[in-house]
């Protein structure tokens, strides 16, 4: 589109022509043109302008609001840092004492018991033994084997400033319970071989020990207890506060040296090399012994022995002192195989293969395996010959390098009448009748609590 010009006078407002340079009416200087592009460029600067404005203030706000973004940042950040130093210190757990723990689990557990007053004491003073992870941990002074089920059970206020153990029993029951801020208590409802009962609450967790394990327990008697079964009766238990808990037989001997373990509960030393065991574990070495002897067993060594020799002893074993053997037939009695395994690893510490078609050696002393009911079954006439009125007595005892008791013993006869409830063992030893000897043993075992395992047995003489 052509561009046009306009020359107009600044004086009179006559408009001029292009070629005007005076005005004709009032002689004054005509101007210099305007084109229409110039005027619309003046009347478009403006919005221009204004749209400059607007992003200056755009940046002022944004600075403005980010400012108060970072203050507020750090603002929060200055007032939050003191609260949560404090809820950090608030929320520090407190160690609470062995005693106040036990006393909460007798407050509130299913478990009826009290903490007896040496118990009570014991705990006190001895705080760091619940639990422990090492028997290093524990002094030997401070453990009596001797204390039994039925010490405690009899009267239990005389217990409780000593450690007891509890040696390769049955775990029935496990569970974990909740204490808060990741803390657990483990209860175990243990079953000895006599089927007494103990419930034992652990300080923390039992990784490693599952229901139908067997299991070492150090603890300290609280009190005798009990719980209502499921028929709706009473159980009756000793409870334990656990000190420490291993796999069955494999806790060492708390009896070494004897200077300190056993002096006091008997005095007279015997020769030097020889140790003094008090009367309550000569008895309980007795007691083992005579298992062997009453089985009519001969020999055992930990790195000689047959499967067979020791599936024929558990049988034995378990006709004369279980009610766990049963009628198979009408011509055979059986046992269940993991009842059998038990015994052999309580009293042996070994573990056995369950029976195939192709390894089967107990059948050569006529005891066979039955594969549908996982059962072993042998004729009424294997356990006719049982020597019943064979027991054993110690003679002397030494320890060796091992942690072994080397033992040299005398098998007795003892008329059927003076059996009972192992009592028998010691009636001639304190002159109540003359036994009669009938053989001599050499034997080696690992003194584990009042109960003990197998290393070595053999027969050196017979009378």
């Amino acid at each position: 589109m052509e561009q046009r010009t306009e020359k107009i006078c600044t004086k009179c407002g006559r408009i001029l022509q292009e070629d005007e340079n005076f005005c004709s009416n009032c002689g004054t200087p005509a101007p210099q043109p305007q084109s229409a592009q110039s005027s619309q460029n003046q009347h478009t600067q403006p919005p221009e302008q204004k749209k400059s404005g607007f992003k200056m203030l755009l940046i002022i706000l944004v600075v403005i609001l980010g400012g108060a973004m970072l203050c507020c940042l750090f603002g929060d950040s200055e007032d939050t840092e003191p609260t949560e130093q404090v809820q950090v210190e608030t929320e520090e757990p407190v160690e609470s004492s062995a005693l106040d723990l036990y006393q909460t689990l007798r407050e509130n557990s299913n478990i009826s018991f009290y903490i007896t007053k040496k118990a009570t004491t014991f705990l006190k003073d001895h705080d760091g033994l619940f639990p422990v992870q090492s028997q290093e941990e524990i002094p030997a002074d401070l453990v009596d084997t001797s204390i039994t089920y039925k010490h405690i059970i009899k009267n239990d206020s005389k217990y409780g400033d000593k450690l007891m153990v509890l040696s390769n029993v049955e775990v029935s029951q496990i569970f974990e319970q909740s204490m808060g801020d990741g803390k657990y208590i483990t209860q175990l409802n243990l079953t000895d071989e006599n089927f007494d009962r103990y419930w034992v609450f652990y300080d923390g967790t039992l990784d490693n020990v599952f229901e139908d394990d067997y299991i070492d327990v150090v603890g300290l008697p609280l009190s005798s207890g009990s719980y209502e079964n499921v028929m709706k009766g009473s159980t009756e238990v000793i409870v334990l506060a656990g000190a420490y808990v291993v796999p069955g037989n494999t806790l060492g001997s708390f009896t070494a040296p004897a200077s300190v373990a056993t002096a006091a509960a008997q005095p007279a030393v015997q020769q030097s090399e020889y140790l003094s065991l008090s009367e309550t574990e000569t008895k309980n070495i007795n007691l083992f012994l005579s298992n062997f002897s009453e089985t009519d067993f001969m020999y055992f060594d930990r790195n000689d022995y047959t499967r067979e020799d020791l599936i024929l002893f558990a049988v034995r074993h378990n006709v004369l002192n279980t009610s766990k053997v049963v009628g198979f037939s009408e011509k055979e009695d059986g046992i269940k195989a993991e009842d059998l395994h038990k015994t052999v690893q309580k009293f042996f510490g070994i573990s056995l293969d369950y029976p195939t078609l192709e390894n089967a050696p107990e059948t050569a002393y006529g005891i066979n395996y039955d594969y549908n009911q996982s059962m072993y079954c042998w004729d009424f006439g294997l356990t006719d010959t049982l020597q019943i009125d064979r027991v054993t007595n110690l003679e002397t005892v030494q320890m060796n390098d091992n942690g072994e008791y080397m033992i040299d013993a005398t098998i007795y006869y003892v008329p059927p009448e003076l059996v009972g409830d192992g009592a028998y063992v010691n009636v001639w030893y304190r002159g109540g009748y003359n036994a009669e000897p009938v053989a001599k043993v050499s034997a080696r075992i690992v003194p584990n609590g009042n109960f003990y395992v197998l290393r070595h047995y053999e027969i050196t003489e017979w009378y």
